[in-house]
Order: C-alpha cells, then structure tokens, then sequence
C-alpha cells in the first residue's frame, strides 16, 4: 500500500505606500512523506479452491516483501516590490531538505529572481498611439531535483539463501555519501509588445539553461562486486530564441 502525506503552512503580508509603492511577503513551509509497503506470501497443494488462506496451503512456497520511503521538508519566502506596476521586483529562495542524500547534502538552496519595466507607462510612451503596450523582463531562477531512488546514497546489504540453506548478509548496493541535488539554472530576458490597437501581440525571449550535477548511474568494473553507481556527472546546456 502507498501512504502520502503533505502539509503546508504560509503567511502572506502586503501594503501600499502613497498609492505607488507595493510591496508584498510570502513566507512558508511545506513537508511531505511518501511511503510504499508491499508483503507477498504464497503456497500450493490447497485441499479446495474455497480455502484461501495461506495457512492452508500444503506447500508455501516463497514470502517476499519491500518497504521505503521518503520525505522532504522545504521553507521558502518570496519578496516582491513594484512603483505603481511600472518598475517590477520579485524575488524567491528556496530551502529544500531531502531524505534521499546524506546528511552533508541534504539541503540544497535555489534563489530566483524577476525584473520588469512596463515602458508604455513612460511618460515618453504615453503619446505613442501605435503601441498599446511595450514591457521589458528578465528573470533568474534555480531548481533543484532528487529524483531517484530513496536509498542510492546508502551502502545497502541483503540477506538471502546464498550459501545453501544458511541465510547470509551481502552488500548489495555501493554507497555514495557526496550524492547531491542536482540544479537547473535558467536565465530569461524577453521583450512583450502590443500594437495596432491591441490586434497584434508580440513575444520575443532569449534563454539561457543549464542542468548541473547530473544525478545519473555510472558503471563499474565488475570485479568491483558491483555492477553501477549514482553519481552527480555532467552538465546539460541549452539556449536559443523564441517568438511567439
């Protein structure tokens, strides 16, 4: 069976000043748990198909079962300011804790950040009639991913029949204490304008983005005993232009 458990706690505060002045805070917490538990038993030589249960099988034949979890635990607060919606700022930061990397690595900080300037509300712009609207942005920001499984940072053992009957504890599992989350980055800076009455909208962007830290599983030798491990690899870089 799944359980899943989220919980969420925010204040949020705002004012104006002398009709012109916004600012705005949103402070926050957020916890959630997931958790998946599984048992299996079966068996054969059942006298009828009417019994059912386990315990009246002539022959159990194998019991397995796996449990996990995992939990995250984030706070965040975001900071926001704009003069009479004409100059925009706007900035978050993120603190997240994950159960799944060691306990050197378990918080990671993403900040973003977002500037804009609606021009039309110029005075140079006001007597424009062709523009409708002219606004230009730029934005920052960081992500971050623990996407994997819930114990790849761990050295895990098992324990199984390897050695005849007899029960016996292996590893099963390389540990990695320097596993760490891996971050997006991505810069924006874009320019919106309406013309022509407000008939024609048009939207130029410029992006920039890059993954770092890759969580991915390298392989090993296999006379290591092992046959991969996860490791923070790489980086991905994207960038262009869109026009919408």
């Amino acid at each position: 069976f799944n359980t899943n458990f989220i919980t969420n706690t925010t204040a949020n505060w705002r004012k104006t000043f002398r009709d012109k002045h916004n600012v705005s805070v949103l402070l926050g917490t957020e916890f959630r748990r997931d958790q998946n538990q599984w048992f299996q038993a079966d068996g054969q030589g059942f006298p009828s198909y009417q019994l059912r249960l386990l315990s009246s099988a002539a022959t159990p034949t194998s019991v397995s079962g796996s449990w996990s979890a995992n939990a995250t635990f984030s706070q965040f607060l975001k900071a926001g300011y704009n003069f009479n919606s004409r100059y925009i700022v706007n900035f978050v930061l993120r603190r997240d804790a994950s159960s799944r990397f060691g306990t050197n690595n378990q918080v990671g900080y993403f900040p973003a950040m977002q500037l804009a300037w609606n021009a039309k509300d110029e005075k140079f712009m006001r007597n424009v009639n062709a523009i409708n609207d002219l606004k230009l942005r730029y934005s920052f920001g960081r992500s971050g991913n623990d996407q994997i499984g819930n114990f790849a940072f761990r050295q895990l053992y098992g324990a199984s029949r390897i050695y005849g009957n007899a029960s016996a504890i292996n590893p099963t599992q390389l540990g990695n204490p320097d596993l760490r989350w891996e971050t997006r980055e991505e810069h924006n800076l874009g320019l919106d304008i309406t013309v022509l009455n407000n008939r024609v909208s048009l939207v130029f962007d410029a992006y920039r983005r890059e993954n770092f830290d890759l969580l991915l599983s390298r392989s090993l030798y296999l006379t290591t005993g092992f046959t991969s491990i996860t490791q923070n690899l790489g980086a991905i870089e994207n960038k262009g232009l869109e026009f919408l």
